[in-house]
């Protein structure tokens, strides 16, 4: 899987010819990602020479090498996305996890902050070429997902009231923007939503991922609100691997960096103990697919600091991931066994070849569907039967969905049941009182 994109052109007259003479435009190694066409201008997001993005113009016909920078790069701020519309260029950025919204006026360079109805992430955003003004999805870690509409001339968003509110008052959680000293010193984003007026030590769940540029942002999960109104504390360690700080950041937890992306998690949940707000027997981490590296890394290097262990459909075993029908795709983000760097990189990320006899590792839940197309259920069996195998004496369960996959495509009531157990999971293994399994009731 890989980010940047090729790019190419021809008179829009041809193009639907079987014969329209398509001209190379823009190559990978121009780091375009995104982009966006207003008559003859193309504006492209591009990473190269600017780790934090920045936005090229560049006019129909001509070669990308002639293209001018209209937005610069920043090191506080990434640029997401541009979304062309008659009345200007739209640019989505970050900082953090948080959203900003600028216009550049047609005809101009000058940018103007647009402010957002709150605090929050825009998720998606839609202009017409033709039109002016710029819809947006809207929404924070309590606040569900609004849908909005801009208009340049009152400078106004209004609500289109086409979303389901959700049952979550925002008001009964206090949201922190933390930072974790990482073992190498650097300081890493934590995020995390408590509920206002919660004795400490809390139960908490941290989630990570950290692959494929992908970040974490201050979007609203129904999920993640289930387990909030539970009365979990929820924190998302922004790891290294993810995109929220640019590219940059990427690369810091890639190839032969990957120890930064599951070091930073468990700096994370060590920030979170020495803060008070949690407590070894109350901490718990969550994440799935190529967040299952982060998971399996983390508790195999430090099984003393977790309470339990959501691994959802992981990517285990990534020294053979490879040679799975998802694998070859994958191979510009983990690398191949093929040369020596790889295969200690792919080994280093291996959460399988990690677990050590006679170690106690906390309880884990690890999930797969048996029609999954990214990680083969194999994988996180095999992670199961290893950890079962090793001697730990906690509890290693390996949940089979037989009529899900990836979770990609699984209908709400399969992604709530499966939510509805890593809850119960969780509050099991926190001594939450009424919560224990009794497994007598189904002794033979």
């Amino acid at each position: 899987m890989q980010n940047e994109v090729k790019l190419w052109t021809a008179p829009a007259a041809l193009a639907n010819s079987p014969n329209a003479p398509w001209k190379p435009f823009v190559d990978r190694s121009d780091g375009v990602t995104h982009g966006d066409i207003r008559g003859n201008e193309f504006f492209l997001l591009s990473h190269k020479n600017a780790p934090t993005f920045q936005v090229l113009e560049v006019k129909a016909g001509a070669p990308i090498s002639s293209a001018t920078i209209l937005v610069p790069a920043q090191p506080d701020r990434v640029i997401e996305d541009v979304h062309a519309a008659s009345d200007g260029l739209y640019v989505l950025t970050r900082r953090g996890a948080y959203s900003q919204l600028w216009r550049i006026p047609t005809g101009t360079t000058r940018m103007e902050e647009i402010a957002l109805p709150s605090r929050g992430h825009v998720g998606e955003a839609f202009t017409d070429p033709r039109r002016p003004g710029i819809a947006i999805n809207f929404s924070s870690w309590v606040l569900p997902p609004q849908q909005y509409a801009y208009n340049p001339k009152t400078k106004t968003f209004t609500d289109l009231g086409i979303e389901v509110r959700g049952a979550i008052d925002p008001a009964q959680f206090t949201v922190s923007d933390l930072e974790a000293n990482a073992r190498d010193g650097t300081m890493v984003p934590l995020s995390v939503i408590q509920p206002k007026g919660a004795p400490t030590p809390q139960i908490v769940l941290i989630e990570a991922y950290g692959s494929y540029g992908i970040s974490e942002l201050a979007d609203f999960s129904s999920r993640r609100a289930a387990a909030m109104k539970e009365g979990i504390t929820y924190a998302v360690c922004h790891v290294r691997g993810g995109g929220e700080l640019g590219e940059a950041w990427r690369l810091a937890g890639k190839d032969a960096n990957k120890h930064n992306t599951w070091q930073d998690e468990i700096a994370c949940g060590e920030d979170l103990i020495a803060r008070g707000i949690t407590s070894k027997d109350k901490l718990f981490i969550l994440g799935g697919s190529a967040g299952g590296i982060t998971m399996g890394r983390a508790m195999t290097e430090r099984p003393d600091l977790f309470a339990g262990v959501i691994d959802i459909v992981p990517a285990a075993n990534t020294i053979r991931s490879e040679f799975t029908p998802n694998g070859p795709p994958n191979i510009p983000e983990f690398g191949s066994i093929a040369n020596e760097q790889g295969f200690k990189n792919l080994y280093e990320m291996d959460s399988t070849q990690h677990v050590k006899p006679g170690v106690t590792y906390p309880p884990v839940m690890i999930s797969t569907g048996l029609n999954d197309p990214r990680v083969s259920p194999w994988e996180p069996a095999k992670f199961a039967a290893v950890l079962q195998a090793s001697g730990t004496p906690n509890p290693v369960l390996l949940r089979i969905d037989e009529e899900a996959g990836h979770g990609i495509g699984s209908t709400k009531t399969q992604t709530d049941a499966l939510a509805a157990d890593w809850v119960a999971f969780v509050k099991w293994r926190a001594g939450v009182p009424g919560w224990r399994p009794d497994f007598t009731k189904h002794a033979s």
